[in-house]
């Protein structure tokens, strides 16, 4: 017969000596086990956030914090390198540089600000399988904030169906418009979408052939009250159009039957004919040119570049990467024309002494000379 005795009833001599399991020792065989990098893994759940962590004093990041925010020399030369940055990039952006003259831009006022960041950006962590060198395992993956904001943005494509949306109702008021117009219930709007865009078209042809005019050596043609070019002159859509009905300049036409070209005998003909099929024209000297078509790509097409971001105040805005810090502020550029305020936010790794995210929004536009958009 065995009796099954307690520990604490058998003889002192016959008790086991035993050790403290610790809370660390407990949590790490009941903790998550993480996917290798090396590994193969994939992922079979949707990614949950994790707790948030913060900077300890005691981390690496928290004492370069420290460091640079004792040294202010080194305050005023990441300061001027990300205005650096932002005047490098409106001299290379062809539009910007062009509403600012094009030449002799230089950097005006600016205001920035440094702010160092409780702790390093949330992480989400997802569940699946890896695949690894002779074995299958289910185990976790860490997802950064930056990788789970694509994922969604590529499972759930809102800011594609808001552009879609967006340039649907324009197309829809452009069209109620017109027909009532054609009813005669109301007049031209000029505030309107396709106006605006008309209006924008034809002083941006007149600018192209005045420097046509300058590149013909004749810049002081006389102009039609409208702004146009009077009849007989001669423009780049004029020789265009005139191309084949006269002869060639460089190769002159002959009556000499045999210096007429003839078909290659090897060339295959089609059995049949395709039709000539009009193109649509792309001027708006052209009554017959439709302005809905590139009216709702621009709406699409902005609407997008909003949407594709996060706004600054929203709360899926990206935080700095860890161990990097803010520097946001205002920076102005000046040219000939006028002068351009930048919105500017950036994070700034103080390790690798170089700005890893750069990001500037035009603010806001002064011409130095103003027109009145009414006319004299």
């Amino acid at each position: 017969e065995v009796e099954i005795l307690d520990e604490d009833e058998l003889p002192e001599d016959q008790q086991r000596e035993g050790r403290e399991v610790t809370d660390d020792e407990g949590e790490g065989e009941e903790g998550p086990f993480y996917a290798d990098e090396e590994s193969t893994f994939i992922p079979l759940t949707w990614a949950t956030k994790l707790p948030r962590s913060f900077y300890k004093g005691s981390d690496p990041e928290w004492q370069e914090f420290v460091k640079v925010a004792k040294d202010k020399q080194r305050h005023r030369k990441i300061q001027d390198e990300l205005v650096q940055v932002v005047y490098t990039g409106a001299t290379q952006h062809p539009t910007i540089s062009r509403q600012l003259g094009g030449k002799d831009l230089k950097v005006g006022k600016y205001w920035l600000d440094i702010s160092f960041p409780d702790g390093p950006p949330p992480e989400y962590e997802r569940s699946g399988l890896e695949i690894g060198d002779g074995f299958i395992a289910w185990s976790q993956q860490k997802v950064s904030q930056e990788q789970q904001w694509r994922i969604t943005r590529a499972l759930w494509p809102s800011a594609a169906l808001s552009s879609l949306w967006a340039a649907g109702k324009v197309l829809c008021g452009i069209n109620y418009r017109r027909v009532k117009q054609a009813l005669g219930l109301e007049g031209s709007d000029p505030f309107s979408p396709e106006e605006r865009y008309r209006t924008a078209m034809q002083i941006m042809e007149k600018h192209q052939r005045a420097q046509e005019r300058k590149q013909l050596g004749n810049p002081r043609a006389s102009q039609t009250p409208d702004g146009g070019l009077p009849a007989g002159t001669a423009t780049p859509g004029n020789l265009v159009g005139s191309a084949a009905e006269e002869p060639s300049l460089a190769e002159p036409q002959s009556n000499d039957p045999k210096s007429s070209t003839k078909p290659d005998p090897n060339t295959k003909k089609l059995p049949y004919n395709f039709p000539t099929l009009p193109l649509p024209s792309t001027s708006l000297t052209n009554p017959t040119a439709s302005t809905d078509l590139p009216i709702a790509m621009h709406v699409f097409s902005a609407s997008l570049n909003k949407s594709w971001n996060p706004p600054a105040n929203s709360s899926q805005k990206a935080e700095p990467p860890r161990g990097s810090f803010v520097v946001q502020g205002l920076v102005e550029v000046r040219g000939s024309r006028g002068r351009i305020l930048f919105d500017v936010q950036s994070c700034y790794d103080p390790r690798q002494n170089k700005y890893v995210v750069v990001n500037a929004a035009v603010r806001g536009f002064k011409r130095w000379n103003q027109a009145p958009r009414g006319g004299p």
